[in-house]
Order: C-alpha cells, then sequence, then structure tokens
C-alpha cells in the first residue's frame, strides 16, 4: 500500500488503515506522552489511545491530511494538547504533587510536600514572582523544561548568547531557592520542589 493510498483509506474510515498508522505511531506518540505524563504509565497509554481514536474521528474532514508527515504532525498535536488537559486536571488536586516527588526520588514525605506547597504562603509568593519574569526569561524556562532544549540550541533560538540563557536560567532558580528556603532547610527537598515547580509552570503557560 502506497503513502497516498494508506491516506485516502483513512480518511474513508478503512479499519485496516487505521490499524497500520496505529502500528506505525504507537511506541513513538507515548514515549512523546510520557515525557509529560512520566507517572503512572497508564495514564500515558490511555492519553495515546484517546489520540489515535482523534484521528479516526476527525481524519474524513481534514483536508490538510494528505502525507504521513501530517498524520504525525496531528497526533503529536493532539496528544500534546490531551497531556496539558490530563495535567491541569490533576494540578487542581495533591494527588498531582505526590506523584510528583515519588517520581523524582525526593526524600521528603511526599504527602507533607504536597501540603507544604499548597497551604504555605509561599504558594502566593512563587506565582507572583514567576508571573513577573520576563519575556525572555520565561521564553528559556519553556525551552528548558518542557522543550529539553539545550544551552546552546536556546541561545540560538532566542538569538542570544549562551551566557545569557545561564544567567537568567540561575537568577529564577536562585530567587526560587531563596523563597523555598524560608520554608525548606532540606536542599534536597528544595531543588526537588524548584523542578516541579518549574515543570508545573511551563505547562500553565502554555495552556494560557
Amino acid at each position: 500500500m502506497t503513502e497516498e493510498e494508506l491516506i485516502k483509506r483513512l480518511k474513508a474510515g478503512d479499519e485496516l488503515a487505521h490499524k497500520k498508522i496505529f502500528t506505525l505511531y504507537y511506541e513513538v506518540i507515548l514515549v512523546f506522552v510520557t515525557r509529560f505524563v512520566p507517572n503512572p504509565i497508564d495514564a500515558a497509554k490511555d492519553i495515546t489511545q484517546e489520540t489515535f481514536i482523534a484521528l479516526a474521528l476527525n481524519a474524513p474532514t481534514l483536508p490538510k491530511l494528505a502525507t504521513l508527515s501530517d498524520v504525525r504532525a496531528f497526533l503529536y498535536v493532539v496528544a500534546r494538547n490531551k497531556a496539558i488537559d490530563h495535567l491541569k486536571a490533576k494540578m487542581r488536586s495533591d494527588e498531582f504533587l505526590r506523584e510528583y516527588f515519588a517520581f523524582n526520588g525526593c526524600v521528603a514525605d511526599p504527602n507533607e510536600a504536597a501540603t507544604f506547597v499548597r497551604e504555605n504562603e509561599i504558594h502566593a509568593q512563587i506565582t507572583q514572582y514567576l508571573q513577573s519574569l520576563s519575556d525572555q526569561q520565561q521564553a528559556i524556562i519553556d525551552l528548558l523544561i518542557s522543550g529539553n532544549y539545550t544551552i546552546k540550541q536556546i541561545s540560538e533560538k532566542l538569538e542570544t548568547s549562551e551566557g545569557n540563557v545561564r544567567n537568567q536560567k540561575h537568577k529564577v532558580v536562585q530567587k526560587l531557592r531563596e523563597l523555598i528556603k524560608t520554608y525548606e532547610s532540606n536542599t534536597k527537598v528544595v531543588d526537588t520542589l524548584i523542578k516541579i515547580i518549574l515543570y508545573i509552570w511551563s505547562f500553565i503557560h502554555a495552556i494560557f
């Protein structure tokens, strides 16, 4: 079956064509989703399944779906949006933070850590600080966290020096460290909190 025939049959709702696409891209989309939702793996699998269901439902009405590259791009966009929706929903509960503390191997009790972030006034202080980040600082955090770019790649993308990227990253992390250390003295807990906070913030920023 040629690529053109596969796309034509996919858009016609052909079951075999959908199975072929599923076989081609399931693993790569699942790996992509686990970058957003690493734990539990069942959640990532559900999101991946939902992504392919979305393709099946929308393929007949997508005029720009002409090549396998178009199919792959559609899957990535849908998977990313579904993963972000999943994270946004989970961020309403302490369960999200408990999972990420456990996933990162933090020595602190995950339950206590979640309560710490949710109930302490530091949450408001951190939010206020993150909202005050410059556009460049926000871009650097987004690319580092959700884009997995290197320092060199970020400097090229933002047309600035590698030294400036490192400096801006250091300023953000150092400020967060100062805020958190007011309430927590354990260095490993502080560092883990910073990773989690920036991870969450990068997705909130992407949503809004």
